[in-house]
């Protein structure tokens, strides 16, 4: 009952308000609170708040109260501009200070809302009582809020009134591409959706514009279907014929040139080819524009380059991947950073993180938070998506806490802007964090919350699938086996029944979100034999693995391979084959050593600890590496949460671990061209212990010998040493061999 009172009142002060003022009136009054039988119990709710506490104030607060119900947040300049009363300032302090119902957003700025009941039951009686004035107090509230330059509250208003020509200005005002540049894909298709279309496409800025959002919310015949009609209405234009009525609407002259708008549209039609899987054709088009493009015109330009990208990691040519979208993901001198950016700097993370790169995907991070820093960006969306990137990083290294930290991070900007991709986001990161640290209630309480946000806002395609295969991950690791089962079967990951015929080209695209999905239909194939025992489940587990194998040993995605075989080591474990799973995990281990995986391990819980231990049995000169993963396991298991590496994105940046004090005084040493040995006798350590030390920092800058080791160190600036170390003179005859 507490939870139906809360949920309808917003919370339990509200609810306890209402049932006070409720008892004070008259007893019945209050039961509109209680849980009931009626299918619509909020609507006593309403009718109490407006029959007895909007009806007992004195007729002028009564006007004010009902008038200014359209706004979402309230001040005194917003309100004095829709009703007209020059003390709205001080009504809204009486009302907050009264407790009717009244709240203050901030400590300082004067703003304040509503309670929603309250606001709906105000808003139901000004419509029922002065239905005319509606739409004159949306007009007044739109003209304020752009003279405020406020323009989505503007627009907003604008077609509660409905007046669509003022929404069609305010977009081109404000440049609705400035809104797709922002991410704000929701909000803006939200807009261009509620545009009459026959009005819509006489604008050709926004109506390539809806073609784009049409996109990118993946309803690709809509958008096609748009595209047609917009390249046709582009030809009726140059063709001077207006007068074929059964070309429809025609273009207004006014927006971008002919040029851009014909590379535009070129661009739609490459990014068509792309989805269709015509990759030749997709190619040509996204070249053509990269050709013809106006250079005046970054946009252009840079999109046809993100398409290159895409298009290359969907044909599996990951160089060409990484050449187009770390073009793309760097602006011009020029040039602001905007979503798009990131669009292209996320693909290149995930392939950074596929080869098992991270300090690589570290760096770009760190190098795209000192620019928005540098360019005033620094609380703004884009950096939560950064945030939520490097909490991803950090939960991998086991840095729990400060993975944490940097998702809420990114979850409060995310909230600020009401950007919900980027919710999403941050709640599912938050949630495998809680997993991670063994706070299940945690876990589900952000898995509840990102259930609300899908149930209640829309969410593009894309992003809808990446949060909701993150969610059966997860789901499967909490040991609910049907939830990830319905996942698997809903989504059409793989046809029942045709696992083994779903391997070829033709499986998916890119190689990425194909590994993606197939591992989590590996961990349903696992957890499934575990409850059945079998040996069909890990027998087609073994089977996706291989085929994923052979495909990322050829395409060197090293850190992609390092899951595969954990997973792998697990089933041959599973089956009994005991050597076989030890020998895989410790091919996985000596991996992922000079890489810094930690989670990928420690996440598979009690029968990866005991492979571990059995790896650890047969390392004579075993790392704290290994030790450490043992102690990550057993921490996981009694639910506390384990030490993490010391580590830093800090000053070491693009390091997966920081070197210590010791090994940034022998890295100078490298540099010179010091010998194991002469490194042990200028240091006064043993020679074996100079070349563990050599041997760790060839795995902290994650390259195979010195030379790759200096040249890294000279990249990260890491040469500066604590203190300036003379290098000893080379004994006569020494042997270079030593240095290796």
């Amino acid at each position: 009952m507490r939870y139906q009172i809360a949920q309808q009142t917003e919370g339990w002060i509200a609810g306890v308000q209402l049932i006070a003022l409720a008892f004070q009136h008259e007893q019945a009054a209050a039961t509109a609170l209680l849980p009931s039988s009626h299918p619509e119990p909020q609507g006593f709710i309403v009718a109490y708040l407006g029959e007895e506490i909007l009806a007992g104030q004195p007729k002028e607060l009564q006007d004010f109260l009902m008038q200014t119900s359209i706004l979402t947040r309230l001040n005194g300049p917003l309100c004095a501009a829709v009703t007209g009363r020059q003390d709205s300032q001080m009504l809204l302090e009486r009302l907050y200070q009264a407790n009717l119902f009244t709240e203050a957003c901030d400590q300082e700025g004067g703003w304040y809302r509503y309670h929603p009941l309250f606001a709906e039951a105000l808003r139901f009686h000004l419509e029922r009582s002065h239905p005319e004035l509606v739409a004159a107090l949306h007009q007044r509230a739109s003209t304020w809020y752009e003279q405020q330059e406020r323009f989505e509250e503007a627009i907003d208003h604008a077609l509660l009134i409905p007046d669509y020509q003022r929404v069609l200005t305010l977009l081109e005002t404000t440049t609705a591409q400035s809104f797709f540049l922002q991410g704000a894909y929701t909000r803006l298709l939200h807009w261009l959706e509620q545009l009459p279309f026959s009005l819509l496409v006489t604008r050709p800025h926004l109506a390539l514009l809806y073609a784009w959002m049409l996109v990118c919310d993946e309803r690709v015949e809509q958008a096609q279907a748009v595209v047609h009609l917009i390249e046709r209405c582009f030809q009726n234009e140059v063709q001077g014929d207006h007068e074929d009525s059964n070309v429809g609407p025609t273009m207004q002259t006014a927006g971008p040139s002919q040029e851009e708008r014909e590379s535009e549209l070129t661009l739609l039609w490459a990014t068509l080819a792309l989805v269709r899987q015509d990759f030749s054709s997709a190619m040509r088009l996204a070249t053509q524009v990269l050709q013809t493009a106006p250079r005046a015109h970054p946009f252009l330009q840079h999109f046809a380059t993100l398409h290159v990208g895409l298009i290359a990691g969907a044909q599996g040519d990951l160089a060409g991947v990484e050449q187009a979208f770390h073009t793309a993901c760097t602006p011009g001198p020029t040039e602001g950073w905007h979503f798009g950016h990131l669009t292209a700097l996320s693909e290149l993370v995930a392939l950074y993180e596929a080869r098992g790169e991270l300090w690589k995907a570290a760096r770009l991070y760190r190098d795209v938070q000192r620019q928005l820093t540098q360019r005033g960006q620094a609380r703004t969306v884009l950096f939560g998506w950064i945030a939520v990137g490097r909490s991803r990083l950090l939960r991998e290294r086991n840095a729990l806490q400060e993975a944490a930290r940097d998702a809420r991070e990114a979850l409060t900007m995310g909230q600020q802007a009401n950007q919900v991709e980027l919710i999403l986001t941050s709640l599912m990161a938050l949630a495998r964090i809680s997993a991670a640290q063994g706070k299940d209630e945690a876990a589900e309480m952000h898995l509840a919350s990102l259930q609300w946000v899908l149930d209640h806002q829309v969410v593009p395609a894309s992003q809808l699938r990446e949060v909701l295969a993150s969610r059966a991950r997860l789901e499967l690791a909490r040991g609910k086996i049907e939830s990830a089962a319905c996942w698997v079967q809903e989504h059409s990951v793989f046809p029942p029944g045709g696992i083994m015929e779903t391997q070829e080209v033709g499986w998916c695209g890119d190689p990425l979100v194909l590994a993606r999905d197939a591992l989590i239909l590996v961990r349903l194939l696992l957890a499934q034999e575990r409850c059945r025992r079998s040996g069909e489940h890990a027998h087609q587990a073994l089977a996706i693995l291989e085929r994923l194998r052979q495909m990322t040993e050829q395409r060197h995605l090293t850190g992609l391979l390092i899951e595969i075989l954990v997973l792998q080591a697990l089933v041959h474990q599973i089956q009994g084959k005991i050597q076989e799973a030890v020998a895989t995990v410790k091919q996985a281990v000596e991996l992922s050593e000079p890489r810094g995986y930690v989670r990928v391990f420690v996440d598979e819980g009690e029968p990866m600890a005991q492979l571990l231990a059995k790896v650890q049995g047969q390392r004579s000169l075993a790392s704290g590496y290994l030790q450490m993963l043992l102690d990550a396991c057993l921490a996981g298991q009694t639910g506390q949460e384990a030490t993490p590496q010391e580590h830093s994105f800090g000053e070491q940046q693009g390091l997966i671990e920081p070197l210590s004090p010791r090994e940034r005084e022998i890295l100078p040493l490298m540099a010179r061209g010091a010998s194991n040995q002469e490194i042990a006798a200028q240091l006064v350590i043993t020679l074996n212990t100079a070349k563990q030390h050599v041997k760790h920092i060839l795995a902290k800058l994650a390259v195979a010998n010195r030379t790759q080791a200096v040249a890294r160190a000279r990249e990260l600036d890491l040469l500066s040493p604590p203190r300036e170390i003379p290098l000893p003179i080379t004994p006569k005859g020494h042997d270079s061999i030593s240095k290796a």
